[in-house]
């Protein structure tokens, strides 16, 4: 079985937050619940792209260089994101704000 990397490893964690928060707003408010789904698909997408492409890089200016790619792709999908769905502002920030920070939850493998 294929083992994700690291960065996979958040992207499916990002992925699992987007759903959850999705889920969470559901029985409140649809219109929240799929504002929750567009501003995760944000985060995703191109996160999930840059982790594609760190793994086929090694070069340390490379790396810096898709880091800069990925925060214009980000910035990119928010305004057509925002301009394009024109979704309820709370379920989309509170999600995008969310699924940004899960890097902060993936346990790093070390035994402490």
């Amino acid at each position: 079985m294929v083992q994700p990397t690291p960065a996979g490893r958040i992207v499916l964690l990002q992925v699992a937050i987007t759903l959850a928060v999705a889920g969470a707003l559901a029985p409140f408010s649809l219109a929240q619940a799929s504002a929750a789904l567009a501003g995760g698909a944000v985060c995703v997408t191109a996160n999930g792209w840059f982790a594609w492409r760190l793994a086929h890089s090694r070069s340390a200016a490379r790396i810096v260089v898709l880091a800069a790619e990925r925060s214009v792709l980000m910035a990119l999908l928010l305004c057509l994101a925002i301009v394009g769905l024109r979704p309820a502002l709370g379920g989309f920030l509170a999600t995008f704000a969310f699924v940004h920070v899960a890097f902060l939850w993936q346990p790093t493998g070390k035994a402490r």
